[in-house]
């Protein structure tokens, strides 16, 4: 128990120094709990992807770019309502599709690259870096850090970003579905993993899951 609450403390406090300073706390009013099913609260809408392929990898028979759509989930910031991401198509249509879901508050896919992309490449299968809500790119201009409005002590708006990262994830995996073929692999990592889990309860056309250090209640996390 001791071990686990320094973990805990190292993890949450010494790690994450960057610290919002706007106070972030607003309670939960009564329309957002009014959901009657999983299935509408997730509800995706058909999407037009834009793709912007920067160059050729030749040696690895890869095309290497960069994808955006719009979500379909409105939060009233541009920048955090257009999804963005990385891809790496490679010119076997029968190869698996990887798409890698990263974790809260980092800055890159770097840290997630260094774990599985070199294996991937070797394996000659496509991949697709999905960003989070208010991460990356996304991020408002007014937020100090990346990740800081997805999960907060704005309950309202912490719900509102995961109902966001499930719907605009779901968009990405049908895209894939209906226009490649090869079996599609979903690998969340930290609440990455969180909002695949939440993503497999509602969409069928995942083959395989993998989420990697998960988080089991973001109550815990704010």
């Amino acid at each position: 128990m001791i071990f686990s609450k320094l973990i805990d403390r190292y993890a949450l406090y010494d790690l994450h120094k960057k610290r919002s300073v706007a106070f972030q706390f607003t309670s939960l009013s009564n329309t957002s709990l009014n959901i009657k099913n999983i299935e509408s609260f997730y509800k995706v809408k058909p999407s037009h992807f834009h793709f912007d392929i920067k160059h050729s990898k030749q040696e690895n028979e890869y095309m290497v770019g960069q994808f955006n759509y719009k979500s379909s989930v409105q939060s009233g910031d541009s920048r955090n309502d257009s999804v963005t991401g990385e891809l790496f198509l490679h010119k076997n249509e029968n190869a698996p599709h990887v798409i890698f879901v990263h974790g809260w508050r980092m800055d890159s896919n770097e840290r997630v690259k260094k774990i599985f992309h070199d294996h991937m490449t070797s394996l000659k299968w496509n991949m697709y870096y999905f960003t989070l809500p208010y991460h990356f790119e996304r991020k408002p201009d007014q937020s100090l850090f990346s990740g800081e409005y997805m999960v907060s002590a704005n309950i309202e708006r912490t719900l509102q970003a995961t109902r966001q990262a499930v719907a605009d994830l779901r968009a990405l995996i049908k895209w894939i579905k209906a226009n490649k073929k090869g079996p599609l692999i979903l690998i969340g990592i930290s609440l990455g993993g969180f909002i695949t889990n939440l993503t497999s309860l509602v969409e069928e056309e995942i083959d395989v899951l993998a989420s990697i250090f998960y988080a089991n209640r973001l109550s815990y996390s704010i």
